[in-house]
């Protein structure tokens, strides 16, 4: 398995093991967020586990092409040797006698293995099975043939729900380390608003341009920054968000501009709200440097909120970076009186 390449993330692994020893029986999950393990005991070149490959591992466009996970093959006889994990991925022919089939009857229980069978569900993921801070994804049916078809058909769907929930499980790795509780509440007491914010993450504000921005320049750059506008009825269209993001960051980012060709909208639900999120790549002439963004715009209680990531890595994965970024993000809470449920 490829070795995890950034520092933070070592020193966030040897605490969670050190901890995990001395924190309730179930020890936490190892191993990069960037990889994925799929059991199974279809062969390699098995339309099914070529389908479920290409859902989770599917290319993700940065500033180039990058693996959303890198995938390991694993049969279910070795199992043990990967339980602790902290992504695993089941691909089961419901119709076979094979220890992934056992295994999966095992995780799932006999209410959605019955799904499974009927082809009332294509998969189901589930935290914490056999470590703490660990996905599961499930991706099972009767037959192969059929197991190709609904991973190939719900690919999408399957991506999509596995990214948010390994997002949730790197929330409780980001703050072994420790967090800026002052900060958050500053940020609710100012604002109305509050973010947790992990230990050696910096922080400016602008307070008359409703603007503050949060940076991380360890192990690659991360940067988060807020923006809030309150009397703010109705959701505006991606092509004002997007050159708002644009203004945004040229003045507070030193010149910073989008990468107009890459860039797209697409819709989204954050934290609950109907939302535009915003992809693209951003660019700065002054310091010869570019990468990713994302940024979520949504409409809460007559407040306008922008929530935006962008990376600046070149050696490494950027991907892992705005992952971490988007489990900051998704800390969000409105804590104005009256609005403080998520």
């Amino acid at each position: 398995m490829r070795a995890p390449g950034r520092p933070l993330y070592v020193c966030l692994l040897l605490l969670a093991l050190v901890t995990g020893a001395c924190d309730g029986f179930k020890r936490r999950a190892v191993g990069p967020n960037g990889e994925a393990t799929l059991v199974s005991d279809l062969a390699a070149d098995s339309p099914a586990v070529v389908a479920v490959r290409a859902a989770i591992g599917r290319d993700v466009i940065t500033t180039r092409a990058e693996p959303a996970f890198e995938i390991d093959l694993v049969p279910g006889a070795r199992f043990r040797e990967v339980r602790s994990w902290r992504n695993l991925v089941l691909v089961a022919d419901l119709d076979r006698d094979d220890p992934t089939t056992a295994l999966t009857a095992r995780a799932v229980g006999p209410a959605v293995l019955a799904d499974l069978r009927a082809g009332r569900r294509t998969h189901v993921l589930y935290s914490d099975v056999w470590a703490r801070g660990q996905t599961v994804l499930v991706v099972a049916a009767r037959g192969e043939p059929a197991l190709a078809r609904v991973a190939a058909a719900a690919a999408d769907t399957i991506y999509a729900e596995f990214e948010a929930q390994v997002i949730r499980g790197i929330e409780s790795l980001l703050y072994l380390a420790g967090e800026e509780r002052r900060l958050a509440r500053d940020l609710a007491g100012r604002y109305g608003w509050s973010l947790r914010i992990p230990r050696g993450y910096r922080v400016g504000e602008d307070a008359n341009a409703r603007f503050v921005r949060f940076f991380m320049r360890e192990g690659g750059a991360r940067l988060l920054f807020v923006y809030w506008q309150d009397g703010v009825a109705a959701l505006p269209p991606p092509g004002f968000c997007l050159d708002l993001r644009g203004r945004l960051a040229a003045r507070y980012y030193e010149g910073d501009f989008i990468d107009s060709t890459g860039s797209r909208s697409e819709p989204a639900i954050f934290l609950g709200r109907p939302a535009h999120r915003l992809i693209g790549v951003w660019q700065n002439d002054r310091y010869t440097m570019g990468g990713p963004f994302r940024t979520y715009c949504f409409v809460d209680k007559g407040r306008f909120v922008m929530i935006d990531l962008a990376v600046f890595e070149p050696m490494e994965s950027k991907v892992e970076l705005l992952r971490q970024l988007e489990a900051i993000a998704r800390t969000f809470r409105d804590e104005r009186p009256g609005h403080a449920a998520r």
